[in-house]
């Protein structure tokens, strides 16, 4: 394809063509394919050089995109509208405002208008940061941005293919990582599907963005849960009863007397291993202690995951581990007291 039919193509034609590039083979040497040697014109390989020639043109196309007005532009251009009209009107009769009086209330209709539109311009909010919202084709984002200000990267998460498109805003002070980080959903007709920020200037409605503390989120919003990678207060609280269960289920054949003396399995000390009658009273006694630590960490799990849903940020995971590895202390230490006495 020559590079007048690439420049014809629209952005999301483009992406297309270069996806089906990066699902090429490497080479034929390490390919299974019965056609690999067909002469049908179609690229099937990275290490040819009609692949490399066409992987340049297209990254050269996307490179190129016409100049369309940002949002600085249009706000200008708006504000200069509001201006003639003013003057319009001043000079049909309609507002006749004081001569000393036209110069500070420009001034601060200007200073509105910027003022306004900085917050807009960097405005958090669910789904968007500043103007660039979820579900927004890639077009469109190419519209909104200078060529000069992105660059549109391959991502392989887990191995798959997925477009990003780095953006770069002027002022930023910070130029080693985009200010913004766009993925865009190749699934879904090529449209924005997830906003990573990184520039400090976009901020919420209640001043919150990048390098904001804990304390000032808390402070602004109602924060039920805090969440370090992957997890949920639901996930967390499963795993703790999970682990309570299978403390009272280990107990079960110790109580019972299910488990005689051996050196693999039960409450084994020198002690207990010298003779039948201690083993099954030390490991009956451990054997309740284990089920009573079971479930104490079943019932905090529970309890925990209620009053995450009425009380905002519990420490949910801090909670069910400490009470679970308590519960599992207490009853160590007490299986050795009662040791002692037997």
């Amino acid at each position: 394809m020559s590079l007048e039919e690439l420049g014809k193509l629209s952005t999301k034609q483009l992406l297309a063509r270069l996806r089906q590039l990066h699902q090429c083979e490497e080479s034929a040497l390490l390919s299974d394919r019965d056609d690999a040697g067909n002469a049908s014109g179609t690229i099937l390989f990275k290490d040819t050089p009609e692949w490399k020639a066409a992987y340049e043109q297209v990254k050269g196309a996307l490179s190129l995109r016409e100049h369309i007005p940002n949002g600085a532009e249009l706000a200008g251009k708006r504000h200069e509208r509001a201006l003639l009209s003013q003057t319009i009107e001043k000079r049909a009769g309609r507002r006749k405002p004081h001569r000393n009086a036209v110069i500070p209330y420009c001034l601060i209709l200007l200073f509105g208008a910027r003022q306004s539109f900085a917050q807009d311009e960097f405005l958090l909010a669910k789904h968007q940061a500043g103007a660039v919202v979820i579900g927004m084709t890639i077009d469109d984002l190419h519209a909104m941005h200078k060529p000069s200000s992105t660059r549109l990267v391959a991502h392989y998460p887990e191995g798959m293919f997925t477009p990003l498109l780095e953006v770069y805003l002027e002022g930023d002070t910070n130029k080693s990582i985009p200010s913004l980080l766009i993925e865009i959903d190749k699934n879904r007709d090529w449209i924005v599907g997830n906003i990573k920020v990184n520039d400090a200037r976009f901020r919420t409605d209640k001043g919150i963005g990048v390098g904001s503390t804990l304390g000032a989120i808390r402070k602004a919003y109602a924060v039920k849960w805090i969440g370090f990678g992957e997890g949920t207060p639901n996930t967390v609280s499963t795993y703790y009863f999970i682990a309570g269960l299978a403390l009272a289920l280990a107990g079960v054949p110790l109580l019972r007397g299910w488990i005689p003396r051996n050196r693999w399995a039960g409450f084994r000390v020198p002690k207990t291993l010298s003779n039948d009658r201690i083993w099954y009273e030390a490991n009956r006694v451990a054997g309740r202690d284990l089920m009573i630590a079971g479930a104490v960490a079943m019932a905090t799990a529970g309890l925990s995951a209620l009053i995450y849903k009425e009380v905002p940020g519990p420490p949910l995971e801090k909670i069910n581990k400490a009470v679970f590895y308590g519960a599992l202390f207490v009853a160590a230490l007490h299986s050795f007291i009662a040791l002692r006495r037997i």
